[in-house]
């Protein structure tokens, strides 16, 4: 949706215009004082006219400007949309419509989480001419961001002083969670949630598709469920019976504490986004839960067409906050929100204590169906890769090959075997395990990877 300002000049916000006289300006002008003074003691008129010109040429064009000529310049300002998602572009188009034969520049002022990624400034035109022009902004981050004034400015002669003047617009530009770096086609998305929801489903008696059993006519049954063939058979009424799937509920658990701060909350705020668009297309119920160690915000999917994007509200001012994902408050939570039962799709990372970890899930097995723990890579995700710090940072050759050498694998051997300790507790516990490696992904393919992984676990125990 398109917001536009349909003319700069209507805006109450207009401070006072100011004049500005450039270093050769500023020269000319001791000048030409000097000159003038200098004919005023010398009584000479030669000395004393041009002395005086330049300074009546500025007080003439200041008091023009003022008067007549900025009622004629009409700057409107459009943008396609207040809301982008993080890592995408901002367009601001700006049209003028220059009646004077004044010449200038117009300039943005935008709040520092906007890069221009193009100039920042357009040219006035000249009389009767008028000029569109767009500004680009490149959005790195979420939150909120605003395109903060409008300036002016008007040359004078050969450029010598000009008039500025700034008009405040002040429009907030919301940055919402970024879009998952790959993008995967809606056939696949809902052919991982089929799959997911064939594997933890528990069938009951009802009147699915999935044909079940037959058995003796009850007092009651559809008789458009009778089995003709049996019945005559075995010479009593014999009735067909089907299943029916039961309906989940999904609740995406989003961990928002410190160890998540940077490119790994991103990514799960991005995570549940992509979750939720697939799931609200689904019978299923679904919430998000953005759980710290001292807050939870529970959201729930609605079913209407600007449901994902209130979704992408509420989640563009989470900041992360506590020491570290507190398992007990997160079962307390489900408990007095009645949301046992639930398949959790949990996002955190590798960096809790092993105890912590296993007494967690162990406090959380009687409160959901199935847990899919997806924990992001401290590595991966570029928070703890010493790969990171350049080798000319090292001027010492022994200390270079102590990092390389010693260092970086010991400390990767460390978090190998942390990860591989996590990924035991939890596939002890019946869930299941995921390494999101890094941003390049998709959460629902780390899903669809888990989902195969428990199918063969599964398959192996029938088996043993």
């Amino acid at each position: 949706m398109a917001f536009e300002i349909p003319s700069v000049n209507e805006k109450a916000e207009t401070q006072l215009p100011k004049v500005v006289i450039t270093q050769p300006g500023i020269l000319l002008l001791i000048i030409s004082m000097i000159i003038s003074i200098f004919g005023i003691l010398t009584e000479s008129p030669i000395f004393i006219i041009p002395g005086l010109l330049l300074p009546i040429t500025f007080l003439i064009f200041v008091i023009r400007i003022l008067t007549t000529e900025l009622q004629d310049i009409d700057v409107s300002v459009s943008f396609p949309s207040t809301q982008i998602k993080a890592k995408q572009f901002l367009a601001i188009h700006v049209k003028i419509s220059n009646e004077t034969e004044l010449t200038g520049l117009i300039k943005l002022n935008v709040s520092d989480g906007l890069f221009p990624v193009v100039s920042t400034q357009i040219s006035l035109m000249t009389t009767g001419v008028s000029k569109g022009s767009s500004f680009l902004f490149y959005a790195p981050r979420r939150g909120k961001e605003s395109v903060k004034s409008i300036k002016y400015f008007y040359y004078g002669i050969l450029s010598l002083f000009y008039l500025e003047k700034q008009v405040d617009l002040n429009q907030d530009i919301t940055v919402l969670p970024q879009a998952q770096r790959i993008t995967l086609p809606w056939n696949q998305k809902q052919q991982i949630l089929d799959r997911l929801t064939t594997e933890i489903t528990v069938m009951r008696k009802g009147r699915g598709n999935e044909f079940l059993s037959l058995r003796d006519f009850i007092h009651g049954d559809d008789v458009r469920f009778i089995h003709w063939k049996a019945s005559a058979k075995y010479n009593k009424i014999i009735v067909k019976e089907f299943e029916e799937p039961v309906s989940l509920r999904f609740l995406v658990v989003l961990d928002a504490s410190l160890f998540m701060a940077g490119p790994k909350l991103e990514f799960a705020l991005s995570s549940a986004i992509e979750l939720a668009e697939v799931l609200q297309r689904s019978d299923h119920s679904a919430n998000i839960l953005v759980h710290g160690d001292n807050f939870d915000k529970l959201l729930n999917i609605g079913n209407s067409i600007t449901a994902i994007q209130k979704l992408a509200l509420d989640l563009h001012s989470i900041r992360p906050e506590g020491t570290e994902f507190n398992y007990f408050t997160l079962q307390q939570f489900i408990k007095t929100n009645k949301l046992m039962g639930s398949v959790i799709i949990l996002i955190t990372d590798v960096e809790q204590d092993i105890p912590v970890i296993s007494q967690g899930i162990g406090l959380l097995k009687p409160y959901y169906q199935a847990l899919f723990f997806h924990a992001c890579s401290t590595t991966g995700f570029g928070t703890l890769a010493l790969s990171h710090v350049r080798d000319f940072n090292f001027y010492n050759l022994d200390q270079l090959y102590y990092r390389r050498e010693i260092i970086e694998p010991k400390l990767k051997r460390i978090y190998n075997d942390r990860i591989d300790d996590y990924k035991q507790i939890v596939n002890a516990r019946g869930s299941q395990f995921q390494l999101i490696e890094s941003y390049n992904t998709n959460i629902l393919l780390e899903l669809n990877k888990a989902i195969t992984l428990l199918s063969n676990r599964k398959r192996r125990n029938t088996n043993a």
